[in-house]
């Protein structure tokens, strides 16, 4: 029984270092292991050096990246914009959310090694997060304490004023 037992165990651990798939195909049950493998960090500190790490081959694609794709954007700036991505998440605390985080950055980065994102989604994924960081005035006004709110004349407040009341009957 105790072999039977350990044996067990050792398939829990090897079934619990990859997220399983169930496909049924025909009556017959398939199991698919998926190529990237989720890890589970002892420490918070683990999982921020994976995220380093992350970081780190994420730089290293993008010069790749621009090329096969052949898309005009400058390095520096293709940079910032992932530098963005990973800045969001810089205070997370907790370690399965960074570990969450890690696995869908490898799952990203996976897809983009292996090719199988279309130029559009590197596209969108570049303008969505370059429209993000280009702020309009009336929002950096807002920001630095200088937005002048215009003065309603007499005739609008009292407008407003006649909105908002409820007749008492």
């Amino acid at each position: 029984e105790r072999k039977r037992e350990r044996k067990r165990e050792r398939k829990k651990e090897k079934r619990g270092s990859f997220p399983v798939q169930y496909i049924l195909v025909s009556g017959l049950n398939i199991v698919i292991m998926s190529a990237v493998k989720h890890l589970t960090s002892s420490s918070l500190a683990e999982a921020q050096s994976r995220s380093i790490y992350l970081y780190r081959r994420f730089l290293q694609l993008i010069p790749t990246l621009l090329d096969e794709y052949n898309i005009q954007c400058d390095q520096h700036r293709a940079r910032m914009i992932v530098r963005h991505e990973f800045e969001k998440n810089r205070l997370l605390r907790d370690t399965e959310a960074v570990d969450f985080l890690n696995f869908k950055g490898e799952t990203e980065l996976e897809e983009l090694e292996k090719k199988w994102k279309q130029r559009a989604h590197i596209l969108q994924f570049l303008d969505t997060t370059l429209e993000l960081d280009t702020q309009d005035d009336a929002v950096q006004q807002f920001l630095a304490g200088t937005l002048e709110y215009p003065t309603p004349t007499q005739q609008e407040q009292e407008q407003y004023v006649k909105s908002i009341t409820i007749p008492l009957d």
